[in-house]
């Protein structure tokens, strides 16, 4: 038996391949000896072809897990196109493979995502949005005895679509609320969270010049319905967050956070994760990027060019080191 589990959304990717995992346990392996789980990268061939053969101990099935089937080498993957092909997989093993790649890259890849979606166990995870995102929220917090506002629901379900970042968000929330229905108070703080842990690690990229990093989670911001616009937005707030907190550490040798965080007004949670890059920006530097983001956004309202094409110029130009 083969079952495939693919999709963006890997929380519950994972979260599906858990359950499976236990009900086998409980049904079929109550002594735990016959489940191998394992990224398809870690294991040479020879090793992954060899769980799939090893027989069940004590028991009439053996479960085995591959995951990110596409990460692995290319023989491997050749191997088990093969084997599902010739129907070579033995009967007593539930062979269980996931992949967050819709599309494969390589041409062996592509064949081996066809020949496993065309299995009888086929499960995708798409990322959620909108009402369906918001009744996940509220299902998931259901089996855990707790319940939320439908206000909470549309606010957290507009903040992000990545299900990691909503299970960190909702934890904190329940603990915010305590034996209370979780309301847009409690999830409020933790969603400004989320959106400047994203900024910020958009900040790092482009302070550091990494220019792949930065298309990448420009793009990202794209794929999660944000603007060109929206984007330069929150860069020249970060950045003005940025040069007030150096100009601080600079005058008055400020070096705790804490301390910034009450001279400056800027949140705690923003202080603590910018202090690196505080300490290795200069007021000039920051100065220079701040400016030049003003003056796309000036470029951007004034209708002089398209946003999108405006902020990639401004990614090569300053990776480039022009800015």
């Amino acid at each position: 038996m083969i079952l495939f589990l693919y999709g963006k959304d890997t929380y519950r990717v994972n979260l599906q391949v858990s359950k499976m995992v236990q009900k086998f346990i409980q049904d079929r392996d109550p002594q735990k000896l016959n489940v191998a789980q394992f990224a398809a990268n870690a294991k040479t061939t020879s090793e992954i072809i060899e769980q799939l053969h090893v027989a069940p101990f004590l028991a009439q099935k053996r479960m085995v897990v591959i995951k990110d089937i596409f990460s692995g080498k290319k023989e491997t993957q050749q191997e088990i196109s093969t084997k599902i092909k010739e129907n070579t997989i033995p009967d007593s093993t539930v062979l269980v493979i996931c992949a967050k790649e819709e599309k494969p890259k390589t041409k062996l890849g592509k064949e081996l995502l066809k020949q496993l979606t065309s299995q009888k166990f086929v499960y995708k995870f798409d990322e959620m949005v909108g009402f369906k995102l918001e009744i996940w929220i509220a299902d998931t917090l259901k089996q855990q005895g707790k319940s939320i506002s439908k206000g909470a629901c549309k606010l957290l379900a507009s903040s992000t679509q990545n299900t990691w970042e909503l299970i960190n968000v909702l934890e904190q929330a329940k603990a915010y609320a305590g034996d209370n229905e979780i309301g847009i108070a409690q999830v409020k703080p933790f969603v400004a969270e989320v959106a400047d842990d994203n900024i910020f690690h958009l900040v790092d990229a482009i302070i550091s010049k990494q220019k792949k990093p930065i298309i990448k989670m420009v793009y990202e911001q794209y794929n999660q319905g944000k603007d060109a616009g929206y984007v330069i937005a929150m860069l020249i707030r970060q950045f003005r967050i940025l040069l007030q907190l150096r100009d601080l550490y600079e005058r008055e040798d400020v070096l705790n956070s804490n301390t910034l965080a009450s001279r400056s007004g800027v949140h705690a949670f923003v202080v603590k994760k910018s202090m690196a890059l505080v300490k290795q920006s200069s007021v000039a530097q920051l100065t220079k990027t701040y400016e030049a983001l003003l003056g796309l956004d000036q470029k951007i309202k004034t209708g002089q060019q398209d946003q999108r094409l405006l902020l990639d110029l401004f990614i090569v130009e300053y990776t480039l080191q022009r800015i």
